[in-house]
C-alpha cells in the first residue's frame, strides 16, 4: 500500500502570522504547499496532522509546531504488534506527555503562558489507520463526490448544544489545562481505494463551498479549494488531502 498526500498551509490575507501547522510524518509544513507519496505504509508508523494554535493567545504558532513535532516524533517509535487497546493506551500517554510539555513551556517562559493548540491527526500503524482528535480542527471523508464529517468539534457550543455560545470557544485543547480528553477511533474498516480524506483547520472548513464538485482529482481538489477559500477566510487556512492506494477490503 501507499499513500498520496497534498498539503497546504497559508497564513491567509488577514492574519499577520500563521498559527497553523501541518505534519506529514516528521515533515513540518507552514506557509507552503507540498505533495508526498509514501510507499510501503504497511511497514511503517507515522502521523499526518493539522494543528491550529489557539487564536487570541500568545505563541499559538509555537504551540502548534511544538505539539505537532512531539507527537510526530513519539508516534514513529510505537512498537509493532500491539492490540488496539494497547495502541490506544500508548497514544493516550503521548497526548498526555505533549500536553505536559506545553504546560511546562508556559511556566518557564511568560511569553508562552496559556499557549495552546488543537490537534487532528490520522495515525498509520503498519497499514491500520486511526484518527486522533482534540479541538475543532476536522477530519472529513470524500467518497463518490460526497463530503462526510468524521470528527466532532470540541467547542462549548457543540458540546452543550447551545447556539447562543460563540462557535469559536474551545472546550478542549492541548496546553491550556492539566487534563485533556481526545477521540481515537479506527478508520481502516471504512476505507476504500477511491476515498479521499481531508484534515483541515477552521479557517478552511468554515468556508467550504456547498455547491463544490468534490469529484475532482485529489491534488486539483486541494488547489481549487484553497484558491476559492483564501479570499474569503479571515483566519489562517490549512488543509491536507490524502488517498490510500492498494486497500484490501476483503
Amino acid at each position: 500500500m501507499k499513500i498520496e498526500i497534498y498539503a497546504n498551509s497559508h497564513k491567509g490575507f488577514i492574519r499577520w502570522r500563521n498559527e497553523d501547522a501541518i505534519f506529514v510524518n516528521q515533515e513540518f509544513i507552514r506557509d507552503e504547499e507540498r505533495f508526498f507519496v509514501i510507499e510501503d505504509i504497511h511497514e511503517k508508523v507515522f502521523m499526518i496532522s493539522v494543528l491550529d494554535g489557539i487564536g487570541g493567545h500568545r505563541a499559538g504558532d509555537v504551540a502548534s509546531e511544538l505539539a505537532g513535532k512531539v507527537i510526530a516524533e513519539k508516534t514513529t517509535h510505537l512498537p509493532k504488534g500491539m492490540s488496539i487497546p494497547q495502541l490506544e493506551e500508548q497514544v493516550k500517554k503521548i497526548m498526555k506527555e505533549t500536553n505536559e510539555i506545553l504546560l511546562q513551556k508556559g511556566k518557564e517562559n511568560p511569553e508562552y503562558e496559556n499557549m495552546g493548540t488543537t490537534f487532528t491527526g490520522v495515525l498509520n500503524y503498519y497499514g491500520e489507520f486511526f484518527y486522533v482528535h482534540v479541538g475543532d480542527t476536522r477530519l472529513y471523508r470524500i467518497r463518490d463526490g460526497n463530503l462526510l464529517l468524521i470528527t466532532e468539534d470540541h467547542t462549548l457550543r457543540n458540546l452543550t448544544k447551545n447556539d447562543f455560545i460563540p462557535s469559536n470557544i474551545l472546550a478542549n485543547s492541548l496546553g491550556t489545562k492539566n487534563e485533556i480528553y481526545f477521540e481515537m477511533n479506527q478508520l481502516s474498516r471504512r476505507i476504500f481505494n477511491d476515498d479521499v480524506f481531508l484534515l483541515c483547520s477552521d479557517g478552511f472548513w468554515e468556508y467550504l463551498p456547498e455547491d463544490f464538485d468534490f469529484r475532482l482529482d485529489m491534488q486539483a481538489l486541494g488547489k481549487e479549494l484553497m484558491k476559492q477559500i483564501l479570499p474569503l477566510s479571515s483566519d489562517n487556512v490549512s488543509c491536507v488531502f490524502f488517498r490510500i492506494k492498494g486497500v484490501d477490503n476483503e
